[in-house]
């Protein structure tokens, strides 16, 4: 259980913003709505090196976009701490 509720913290707490910023070419339109559909722990991902992942998903509303769905990953370092890997807006 202590497992599931780290993810969901991760999921709720990671910032969406810092991984914006690493992608100048990222949607910046305004957020008016963002609801966590799915947190899921991966230890592979395709073309990426095999390690700590977490796969975060949202169905997003932005001021120019109705529906969209945001996909964040972030892979935990070899000093413990997580770094975004992958953001993408579909």
């Amino acid at each position: 259980m202590k497992q599931l509720a780290a993810l969901f913290v991760l999921a709720a707490t990671f910032a969406v913003p810092a991984a914006l910023a690493q992608r100048p070419d990222a949607v910046r339109d305004a957020v008016t709505s963002r609801k966590l559909v799915s947190s899921e722990s991966r230890r592979s991902l395709p073309g990426a090196p095999d390690g700590e992942y977490v796969v975060i998903q949202y169905d997003t509303q932005f001021a120019h976009k109705a529906h969209a769905v945001e996909t964040l990953v972030p892979m935990r370092e070899r000093d413990g701490s997580w770094k975004a890997s992958g953001y993408f807006v579909k």
